[in-house]
């Protein structure tokens, strides 16, 4: 094998590995999932008991949702605000 041959499979080795290093878990604690959609833990209690996010038990204590599905619901869920909340306008000074 020549060295040309050797660096370049090197540097797809490289590339790979930093592919699946890169690559995030769908699944999260309460805590992580209201840092990643950047509300209170509280919130995310909500929606679970709620029913609108499903939540997982992999064991007894441990309660997990999946990043994607928290994904969809805020993407589903977003609205335009209701008349005149969340606009921004200047008293007109005249």
């Amino acid at each position: 094998m020549s060295p040309e041959d050797r660096d370049f499979l090197k540097e797809q080795f490289e590339m790979l590995r930093n592919a699946v290093v890169a690559r995030r878990s769908p699944w999260a604690g309460i805590k992580t999932a209201a840092q990643h959609a950047a509300v209170s833990e509280d919130t995310i209690k909500g929606m679970l008991s709620s029913g609108r996010l499903q939540a997982y038990r992999p064991c007894p204590g441990r309660v997990v949702v999946n990043l994607d599905e928290l994904d969809d619901l805020i993407r589903s869920s977003t609205a335009t605000p209701r008349h005149r909340r969340g606009t921004y306008s200047r008293a007109s000074q005249n």
